[in-house]
């Protein structure tokens, strides 16, 4: 998820998570576990 918040613009992974679930209504985590596509990380 780091990789991604840094390719987006965001200094701390934690601000895009934040963004991540205000605007999609889940986090990060739970969108991957969904998905079904990206194993769960610990």
């Amino acid at each position: 998820m780091a990789d991604i918040a840094d390719g987006l613009g965001f200094t701390e992974a934690t601000y895009f998570a934040h963004f991540f679930r205000k605007h999609s209504g889940t986090s990060p985590k739970v969108f991957r576990q969904q998905a079904g596509r990206f194993p769960a990380l610990s």
